[in-house]
């Protein structure tokens, strides 16, 4: 008769027997590793796709966000332009007061409307000159306004005086802006950038003349660069946003109508806007002296990513991303159109900024 042995389970044998039946092959390992290996991967490139989405996200974000403040910079300054425009006797010289060399006597033969201020619309190298006009693509405007910036600690609180501000499309490095302690460890970056000129109201170049000896009325609104520095030769522009490729400024003028004229049902009650205006220089009476009833500013910007990929291609050299020319108000549609299409090409991420802004003291 044949007896089964008792169940022991500390029996040595049973042990190993258990033991190799929960082991895993070498093959079940090799193929553990393999999908551990894929999912790491996996995760790695989910990772690394998900930052780069956030710091592109973020480089758009805070590149736009200082575009639309340098916009809103542009549209509220030029709503606070002003001319504070007067009448005076009208010699027949085109300007207000008695000719050179002419009797007190001479009878005036009427009077005309004048302005001691102005602003000055156009291509950016016909306003500021002497910057190259490669590198300053678009428009540039200068114009007073009563902004109050003053260097003088007791003049603070009077916030309205009377200064002249400008704005401009540039290219170049931005060495000169750089914190003097980091200029050796940071390296100059070349970009298309929005300036801002303005000078403190106790040089308001209107009455306190740096540009000619005699001063020339109106001769403020074209401003060399040569004459764009304070006392201790400093610029007297500086930089608002960086990444701004073109800036646009189309006037238009409220034609009006002569008091008991006719005019047709329909008929425009504004003339067709236009991209260069001096309030000094325009022969048209309804123009001459007078301020745009509104202007269409737009502003082409695109973000630092873009911004750093251009630099690579082109260096130090101002790249030529579009080109639309913006010369015929007509076809600023058809520009901007033009530039949407290139810029798209070149896969650069960008931004158009558009508005019309209207100047109350149009009116006036």
């Amino acid at each position: 008769m044949v007896t089964t042995p008792a169940f022991n389970p500390t029996d040595p044998a049973r042990a190993r027997s258990r033991a190799g039946a929960a082991a895993f092959t070498l093959v079940e390992v090799l193929v553990s590793m393999a999908i551990l290996l894929m999912m790491l991967l996996i995760m790695t490139q989910v990772i690394s796709t998900t930052q780069k989405t956030w710091h592109a996200a973020s480089a758009r974000l805070t590149q736009f966000r200082e575009a639309r403040n340098a916009f809103d910079t542009i549209t509220r300054g030029l709503s606070q332009a002003t001319l504070n425009p007067y009448r005076d006797f009208n010699y027949g010289s085109g300007t207000p007061g008695l000719p050179p060399g002419t009797s007190p006597l001479l009878p005036p033969i009427g009077f005309m409307r004048w302005a001691d201020l102005g602003i000055h619309m156009d291509i950016a190298s016909n306003v500021f000159t002497n910057f190259g006009s490669s590198n300053m693509p678009g428009h540039a405007v200068i114009f007073q306004a009563p902004l109050g910036y003053t260097a003088i600690d007791s003049y603070h609180a009077l916030n309205s005086l009377l200064c002249v501000s400008g704005y401009f499309v540039l290219f170049g490095s931005d060495v000169d802006y750089l914190p003097t302690g980091l200029i050796s460890r940071l390296e100059p970056r070349s970009r298309y950038r929005l300036y801002q000129y303005q000078p403190t109201t106790e040089s308001n170049p209107v009455f306190y003349n740096k540009i000619n000896t005699p001063a020339t009325p109106g001769a403020w609104a074209t401003i060399d660069k040569s004459k764009m520095i304070d006392n201790l030769g400093a610029p007297l522009y500086h930089p608002v946003a960086e990444n701004i490729l073109a800036l646009v400024l189309a006037p238009s003028f409220n034609t009006g109508a002569p008091a008991g004229a006719v005019v047709a049902l329909g008929a425009p009650t504004t003339a067709p806007s236009q991209y260069s205006f001096n309030s000094y220089t325009d022969t048209d009476p309804a123009k001459q002296f007078h301020l745009p009833t509104s202007v269409q500013v737009v502003m082409v910007a695109m973000d630092e990513e873009s911004a750093s990929r251009v630099a690579l291609m082109y260096g130090t050299n101002a790249p030529s991303l579009f080109n639309a020319t913006f010369t015929n108000p007509g076809n600023l549609d058809g520009d901007l159109r033009l530039a949407r299409l290139s810029l798209e090409k070149l896969r650069v991420n960008y931004r158009i900024f558009s508005s019309t802004v209207f100047i109350p003291a149009a009116e006036k």
